[in-house]
């Protein structure tokens, strides 16, 4: 079930559907998870996982609808908000970012043990369409603008793992006409290689979550730790040992 092509295919047959429905429509987000559940569920034997399930969240309301959760004995023992990006990326990019840390750090708070693992999927060419709906340019699309700042969020111990596809396309619509047929499907990117849930999940079981180690920090900085120290000084907390040589990189 778990295979390239079956994602692929899968990923046509959602676009079918936005196309049929409309952005506004619910049934491309509906079948979008409902087949990417069945995908994490064969690989999560042991789990038991659903499609837009509350869970407890450190945000105003207390939960959130999470899009697929794998329960374990009852709990969540996995989450993974997906994310599919189909026009108007780069103007919403930052919302975007600012948004899915928002979501899995307060996730993350309420449920320090389960592993969160956001799934990103988005064409490496996106149109941006005007109000008409009708295409205005191509946005090009690569890994270092859009996914690899994603990599913080395992970096600071809030993300087990980022699943991150960009899949290259051919257009068949051109600029100036409405953004009304399915490009052609081509491969995923170079860049986001596909990986089965068998093997993502593989060293996944549910426990607490650790931060990779930071690296240490430059031995001519020093923390301030008594206040009589600085007292009557500019309040800070770092101070460089010998000013004049500044720090790597720094002038």
């Amino acid at each position: 079930m778990n295979t390239p092509e079956r994602f692929l295919q899968k990923i046509r047959e959602t676009f079918h559907i936005y196309l049929r429905y409309g952005c506004r429509s619910k049934k491309k987000t509906d079948y979008l998870h409902t087949w990417l559940a069945e995908d994490i569920q064969d690989s999560l034997p042991g789990c038991q996982v659903k499609i837009e399930q509350p869970v407890p969240s450190r945000n105003a309301k207390g939960t959130k609808n999470c899009d697929i959760v794998a329960f374990k004995d009852g709990s969540p023992a996995f989450i993974f908000p997906v994310k599919f990006i189909m026009t108007n990326y780069k103007q919403n990019k930052n919302n975007g970012w600012e948004n899915l840390t928002g979501e899995t750090l307060h996730l993350h708070w309420a449920n320090p043990d389960v592993h969160i693992i956001p799934i990103n999927i988005i064409f490496n060419k996106v149109p941006y369409c005007e109000k008409s709906s009708c295409i205005k340019h191509f946005e090009e699309i690569n890994y270092n603008d859009s996914y690899k700042i994603n990599e913080y969020l395992v970096d600071n111990g809030i993300a087990s793992q980022i699943v991150n596809y960009i899949i290259d396309v051919e257009h068949r619509c051109e600029i100036g006409n409405p953004y009304n047929s399915c490009p052609q499907i081509l491969r995923f990117n170079e860049d986001t290689p596909f990986r089965s849930f068998h093997r993502i999940l593989r060293s996944r079981a549910p426990g607490p979550i650790q931060p990779r180690p930071q690296p240490p920090l430059d031995p001519r900085i020093r923390a301030l730790n008594n206040f009589e120290e600085f007292h009557g000084r500019p309040a800070t907390l770092l101070e460089v040992e010998d000013s004049s040589a500044g720090i790597d990189g720094w002038a």
